[in-house]
């Protein structure tokens, strides 16, 4: 299997990948309370579909790669991270009135995430 360096890599990795979104999606709540009128209950009922799709997600992608292996998850999150958020990303940054490093980290947070979630879920959630 992996080593226990190469372990701490992914848990340290994933750590700074969680981190980031935090704070990020803490802008992205004063964003939507300052363009959309957004409230403390709809800015939580955001969170909340937020954690909870990411918590079933990574839940799903663990047990994807229990049973089928850690490095076919690894592919298929580079895939599937790639193509979730380069079309989106790529509209955003052609069309939307931001600035262009916004896209960007979306994009690279579904991707580098999409990855490093499979990979810890499934170490985690051994049987």
């Amino acid at each position: 299997m992996y080593s226990r360096r190469l372990k701490t890599g992914y848990f340290v990795l994933e750590g700074l990948n969680s981190a980031a979104t935090v704070f990020y999606l803490y802008y992205f709540y004063f964003y939507m309370q300052r363009t959309f009128s957004f409230g403390n209950k709809a800015n939580l009922c955001l969170a909340a579909l937020s954690g909870g799709t990411y918590a079933l997600f990574a839940w799903g992608g663990g047990r994807f790669a229990q049973r089928f292996g850690y490095f076919t998850a690894l592919k298929i999150g580079f895939l599937v991270g790639f193509a979730a958020g380069f079309p989106e990303n790529f509209a955003q940054a052609c069309w939307s009135p931001i600035e262009r490093v916004f896209p960007l980290g979306w994009m690279l947070d579904m991707w580098v995430g999409s990855i490093l979630a499979a990979l810890v879920a499934g170490w985690l959630y051994k049987d």
